[in-house]
């Protein structure tokens, strides 16, 4: 578990300052670091890596291998095992940020990595599950608890998902060529990435929530049965909604609908999630100290996943759909998801976790504080320019301009369009500036906390 915090807080650190580097980039395109190696397209790819993967599963890592001993009523099922999992988790995140770095890719979003890599992760989430399952096997509890069942759907559907998009023919050590083609490559694309975004920056964290939070403040979860028809409802329905990235492309148009209708759906489970984590709160308001910056994290986590999953569903409204896909509005629509719900109820997770293993208080209460307020605002700025840059954008899309020697209608130059947007851009940099500036206080904060172990 230790190895896996380090872990988050690294990555977490490396991957939050590409996208900081990635926002500035759009600012001043002229600037390069490194030439083609840290250009705007692999650095992108780099930021959502280290984040998707080296930060985000760090988290849902330490964070199972810390709870399920406590529910279970036993000890992991091999510290050994935990040991290899945590190497080679290490490893596939370094090599991979290496072989992004150098241009190796498959070119397939949340789905980079060539298949040495992709074989390699296999393996080491075949060495997890047993681990996890073999935890579950020799457990001295009878029931489960609800996150079990959310680190269950992660545990199962991650590989499932992963394994068969990146079939792939291997032509080089460097190089393969996906076994699908066309329409039906990208229908399976993004079947497994918006699952990877269900089955990672969603369900597991959902698991967190409910372990955490009511120990948290010192009160059962609300409703046990909701939070039981939250999670079949919620499995059940993510799995179908990632046709919904592909509105208006040559998929067949049941494919599409479906993916729409499912995602409409989706908002039913997800505000019962979120309602029953709210009134699991609301139920012990009389002795929760609502001061706590460390709740005051989980409140703005739930608040944003409210939101998120709201916008989402709308979002996959053909019409909606039409006028801000390709906008700037979805970057806000994922930093939203991103920032506000992972990142706030990561913090959590740490501010927890982390004075729990030194057996001692958290270092600067006030260093926390003024932690959330930093993020806080800056994922308010972020998102909300996002938002403004968004609508404006899919305006210019639809504005016509004669071409001064043919004389034919052609859409607004890229060029106008990024000197309109810049504003926007601006902000979102700053916002993207104040955060990290947040989280480097949490490293010291945690690092202080380290330090002073028992």
């Amino acid at each position: 578990m230790k190895g896996f915090i380090a872990g988050a807080l690294f990555w977490g650190l490396s991957g939050m300052f590409g996208g900081l580097s990635v926002a500035l980039k759009l600012l001043f395109p002229e600037s390069e670091l490194a030439g083609q190696y840290l250009s705007f397209g692999r650095f992108r790819i780099l930021h959502t890596h280290q984040v998707l993967f080296g930060f985000s599963l760090s988290v849902i890592f330490a964070a199972i291998y810390h709870s399920m001993p406590i529910m279970l009523g036993r000890p992991m099922y091999s510290k050994g095992l935990g040991v290899i999992h945590l190497f080679l988790f290490n490893i596939i995140i370094f090599f991979g940020s290496i072989t992004i770095v150098l241009g190796i890719s498959q070119g397939k979003e949340y789905a980079e990595l060539e298949w040495p890599l992709d074989i390699l992760f296999v393996f080491m989430w075949i060495i997890y599950s047993i681990n996890f399952f073999g935890s579950i096997i020799k457990r001295h509890t009878k029931q489960f608890y609800v996150s079990i069942w959310f680190y269950i759907a992660f545990t199962v559907t991650i590989p499932v998902t992963y394994i068969l998009n990146n079939l792939a023919i291997p032509v080089t050590i460097g190089k393969s060529y996906s076994i699908y083609s066309g329409s039906f490559d990208a229908s399976i694309q993004w079947w497994y990435g918006h699952n990877a975004v269900a089955f990672i920056f969603t369900t597991p964290f959902l698991g967190l929530m409910y372990f955490y939070l009511p120990r948290l403040i010192g009160s059962p979860v609300y409703s046990h049965k909701l939070s039981i028809v939250h999670f079949w409802s919620l499995v059940f329905m993510y799995i179908w909604t990632g046709p919904h990235h592909l509105l208006y492309a040559p998929v067949p148009e049941w494919l599409q609908s479906a993916g729409m209708v499912f995602s409409i759906l989706l908002v039913i489970p997800s505000w019962a999630g979120a309602g029953n984590g709210f009134l699991t709160v609301w139920k012990a308001k009389k002795k929760v100290n609502f001061d706590d910056p460390v709740l005051k994290f989980f409140l703005m986590a739930m608040f944003f996943y409210t939101m998120t999953t709201l916008e989402g569903s709308l979002l996959a409204i053909k019409p909606l759909n039409a006028g801000l896909h390709y906008t700037d509005w979805m970057i806000g629509h994922v930093h939203a998801g991103a920032l506000g719900w992972v990142c706030s109820l990561s913090f959590a997770m740490m501010y927890i976790l982390v004075p729990r293993l030194c057996q001692k208080a958290l270092y600067s209460r006030e260093l926390a504080e003024a932690h959330f307020w930093i993020t806080l605002v800056s994922v308010i700025v972020y998102v909300a320019s996002m938002w403004l840059s968004g609508v404006v954008e899919s305006f210019l899309w639809s504005t016509l301009s004669y071409h001064k020697t043919s004389m034919r209608l052609i859409p607004m130059d890229w060029g106008s369009m990024a000197i309109i947007l810049k504003i926007f851009r601006q902000f979102r940099s700053f916002s993207g500036a104040f955060f990290l500036l947040g989280f480097l206080i949490f490293l010291w904060n945690l690092w202080q906390t380290r330090k002073h172990c028992n």
